[in-house]
């Protein structure tokens, strides 16, 4: 099994992100093709790690940090499904080798391995069973919480902000206007280009420190300027042009999201714990209103239609609705 990276995280508690770094170079790419970039396969795989809940990360203070273990109940009709996110390490693993022999009457364990666009993922260990009292013993075995009644993903999305709550807490921007470079965000093309002077607003800007090369985001009204968190900053301006971009479909249960407006992480996360697996990559097999075929989608399992209306409404978005014809190895 490929528990390595987070085994190291789980006994650490907490790393650098050069630590990170050095890690993964050493685990995954020594022997890989040089043209793979560390920096980007780390941001990358640090992104996929918040969202299975494993681990949170902060770009101010450059550290990643192991979440608390935990059995989470995955929203569902029929058996139940737990997953196991958070810290884990190797005697964890034994302990689930024990479990599976006791149990074997009453419960399944998946452990599904997991690899998405060439970055290798912690695998997905699944709990299933019809009776959840046995969630409670797994548990107690494994020395970790149940969170069960409520589902985790459920209790992450009510429990997020939504966009208008953003927004008001983001810091007003008094300063001088900054002279770094700069790029705006095109909500057409939903993707940050060169800055060309326009006096069409909202804005939404990205600046570079040139000396510590991170980023500055400032929303720019008709009568007031804000820095914002990139995340919502893109759904602020998308709303403000009525651009809906989410699109679901009902009958398989997924939530495509395009890839260049990714959620904010606690609402990826919630869509994770849906399924308990990473999203996948795809892309559109045709428009979609104003969105165009081949624009490259992240798709999330396994979620139900009033999730995907809780989501969409926490960005302030309407649902796309749509019958995907995407891969159908997504949907294994």
């Amino acid at each position: 099994m490929r528990l390595d990276l987070l085994d190291v995280i789980s006994t650490r508690g907490e790393i650098s992100f050069e630590e990170f770094r050095k890690i993964i170079n050493e685990l995954y790419l020594k022997d890989a093709d040089d043209n793979i970039s560390l920096k980007e396969y780390s941001i990358q795989l640090l992104y996929y790690l918040d969202a299975l809940g494993h681990c949170e990360f902060d770009f101010e203070s450059r550290k990643v940090f192991a979440c608390q273990p935990i059995l989470a109940l995955i929203p569902g009709m029929g058996s139940l499904n737990a997953v196991l996110a958070g810290a884990r390490g190797s005697q964890m693993m034994k302990k689930i080798k024990g479990i599976e022999e006791k149990y074997k009457d009453c419960l399944s364990i998946h452990i599904i391995k997991q690899e998405r666009e060439g970055i290798i993922l912690p695998d997905a260990v699944i709990f299933e069973t019809l009776d959840e009292l046995v969630f409670n013993e797994v548990a107690c075995i494994l020395g970790v919480q149940y969170a069960g009644k409520i589902p985790v993903a459920w209790v992450i999305a009510n429990g997020s902000c939504d966009i208008g709550e953003s927004f008001d807490r983001a810091e007003e921007y008094k300063g001088n206007k900054l002279n770094w470079t700069c790029r705006r965000f095109n909500s057409n093309k939903l993707s940050f280009q060169k800055y060309v002077s326009e006096d069409i607003l909202p804005q939404l800007f990205e600046y570079t420190n040139p000396v510590s090369q991170k980023k500055v985001y400032l929303y720019v009204g008709d009568d007031n300027m804000k820095k914002v968190e990139r995340d919502w900053g893109r759904y602020y301006l998308l709303n403000k042009f009525d651009k809906h971009v989410l699109v679901y479909d009902s009958r398989k249960h997924v939530l495509a999201v395009p890839g260049y407006v990714p959620l904010p992480k606690l609402l990826a996360r919630a869509l994770t714990l849906c399924s308990g697996l990473a999203s996948y990559k795809q892309t559109l097999t045709c428009d979609i209103h104003h969105l165009h075929k081949v624009l490259p989608v992240d798709i999330y399992k396994g979620v139900t239609v009033s999730m995907a209306n809780l989501i969409a409404s926490k960005v302030g978005q309407n649902l796309n609705i749509f019958t995907a014809n995407f891969d159908e190895e997504v949907y294994i």
